[in-house]
């Protein structure tokens, strides 16, 4: 109870009353921090979403555009990855299906970033429907730090292996995207903290996400890692990276082998289905048409947003690795009583909610997916309160994460039309290289199958 009241409250007051991070706001002293020049990403996109745009959100994207030219970006290395259909090329009803949750959860969340100073890398099976390659170009080409790279490698491990191949031989791999901005990602990579981050291709962010890990990161990671100028706030060598000798000479907050984990506190779910008990349902229950949205705590951290930073000197593979649901028991959770420790996992308290997942019969795991009208689940009574709050939450993912209950109603329309071939096609897919395989999952896609 005390933590949905903090998820919906924030401890603070906003707009929409969801305690939603607002551009500018303070989210401690440590986090007044001058900011670099440019290194990747363009100028916050100037787009019109396909819902009509306020007056207070133009004035907002040009009040950020002022900013931007005006300080530069902070010096950090950050990749988003996602994977989609890895494997599961010819499954063309669920990679239609995903199409769909990719363009109403995760693209708008990008797009809307307050920081553009970032890759996102999309990682697709090279063999790919043409239809739906082409429907997903069409979808990140107007944007040159979106890469879409046709590959199988689960992406990970920036410098060495997420990178190496699509700049070996571009042609082969990339189908959308600038190169160079790659190119420049892997040699700052050399000198500057990196962070990974992982978003599925059914998730969104925050869109201060990316802004406010990155500003983290880089007073957590900066001076440890011999990146940071203490005095500038500039990276201390712009040509080469400094030896470790001369580093240790320059600050004495330099420590070999660093890192840092960032995973979300609380998040919001996309049910097309009411998950509510039934009776809390409204008379008039207009969420029928575009979707419920629930937000939630948990004691382990969740999948979208999980990231990972780490120094120049660090390889991946000496970083600690757990599934995600396991991650706080291999990993300690940074303590809050001090100032910027690293080695441990930060739960982004501070950003409430930091993600949304969009729970569909599209999900690999079919992890709280709602299947038939009537059905509940027992976590949600814990919730049931947010029923009444529908309107509220709606405002605030509308206005920070971009999602609209238009596109929403689309995605719903589109996955109840056809539910059977979508789930007859994310059967075939389970169990195949990269995915889950589970009985339970299988029973339940088998049943959706013959409906």
């Amino acid at each position: 109870g005390d933590l949905i009241h903090y998820l919906l409250t924030g401890g603070s007051t906003s707009r929409s009353g969801l305690g939603l991070m607002q551009r500018g706001e303070s989210v401690g002293p440590y986090l007044s921090l001058r900011r670099g020049r440019r290194l990747l990403g363009s100028d916050p996109p100037k787009r019109q979403p396909r819902s009509q745009t306020t007056d207070a959100h133009e004035e907002n994207d040009n009040e950020i555009e002022e900013e931007d030219e005006e300080s530069g970006l902070i010096e950090i290395v950050h990749i988003v990855y996602t994977r989609f259909m890895q494997f599961q090329p010819d499954l063309v009803e669920l990679g239609r299906a995903r199409l769909e949750t990719f363009r109403t959860f995760c693209l708008p969340s990008m797009v809307h970033q307050t920081s553009s100073n970032y890759l996102w890398i999309i990682h697709a099976d090279p063999g790919l429907n043409p239809e739906i390659k082409g429907a997903l170009i069409d979808m990140v080409s107007p944007y040159s730090n979106f890469l879409l790279v046709g590959s199988n490698s689960f992406p990970s491990n920036f410098r060495k292996t997420a990178v190496a191949d699509l700049l070996s031989d571009p042609s082969k791999q990339l189908w959308s995207g600038d190169i160079r901005l790659a190119r420049m990602g892997y040699e700052a990579s050399l000198k500057w903290p990196v962070l990974e981050t992982r978003l599925d291709a059914d998730d969104g962010l925050h869109n201060y996400f990316v802004e406010l890990v990155q500003k983290e990161a880089v007073l957590s990671l900066g001076e440890k890692c011999g990146a940071i100028n203490e005095e500038s706030g500039y990276q201390v060598d712009q040509e080469q990276f400094v030896p470790e000798q001369e580093r240790q000479q320059l600050s004495p907050l330099v420590e070999q082998g660093q890192w840092k984990m960032y995973c979300a506190f609380t998040s919001m779910e996309w049910q097309p289905l009411n998950p509510f008990p039934h009776d809390h349902l409204p008379l008039q229950d207009s969420n029928r048409l575009y979707g419920y949205v629930v937000g939630v705590a948990t004691p382990y951290c969740q999948t979208p947003g999980l990231t990972i930073g780490y120094c120049p000197d660090m390889s991946f593979t000496d970083i600690p690795n757990a599934p995600h649901h396991k991650l706080l028991q291999t990993v300690p959770e940074c303590p809050d009583d001090e100032e910027l420790p690293t080695k441990c996992v930060k739960r982004l308290k501070m950003l409430s909610p930091a993600s949304i997942r969009a729970r569909t019969i599209t999900s690999h795991g079919m992890m709280n997916v709602m299947v038939s009208e009537g059905e509940t689940r027992e976590v949600y009574r814990y919730v049931a309160n947010q029923m009444e709050k529908q309107d509220v939450l709606w405002s605030g993912i509308e206005e920070y994460m971009h999602i609209t209950k238009e596109d929403s109603a689309r995605a719903k329309d589109y996955i109840k039309s056809h539910q059977a071939a979508i789930a007859a096609d994310n059967l075939k897919g389970q169990c195949t290289k990269g995915h889950s395989c589970k009985h339970s999952t299988q029973e339940v896609l088998q049943n959706l199958a013959q409906k």
